[in-house]
């Protein structure tokens, strides 16, 4: 945006931007699809999701594009040592791991 600053000396123009608040939908308890969930993100006004990262390179392509076809934003959630959520059979922490830093697999 430009604004306009007249004063006895002469008008000036600047540039400003504004902070913009985005929300996202967790996919926390979310059971369906993820296509699903970015339906229902975009028919409630969310911006994008919030949920782990997929795991798979297939998975990571899978959401990408759902994500590019919808105009979502994601919040990937990355932990060590495993997941955050308890379950009843508890990662070790020599859990198999993925390796985030290839190109093409990164969002």
């Amino acid at each position: 945006m430009v604004g306009l600053i007249v004063t006895p000396g002469g008008a000036q123009t600047f540039e400003f931007t504004f902070m913009r608040l985005k929300l996202f939908k967790t996919l926390w308890g979310h059971t369906t699809s993820f296509e699903d969930a970015a339906r229902q993100a975009i028919d409630a006004g969310f911006d994008g999701i919030e949920g782990p990262s997929p795991e798979s390179k297939t998975d990571r392509q899978v959401h990408r594009k759902i994500l590019s076809d919808h105009g979502l934003d994601y919040i990937a959630e990355i932990t060590t040592g495993g997941s955050y959520v308890p379950d009843a059979g508890l990662r070790s922490l020599g859990a198999e791991q993925v390796d985030w830093t290839e190109a093409e697999g990164a969002f």
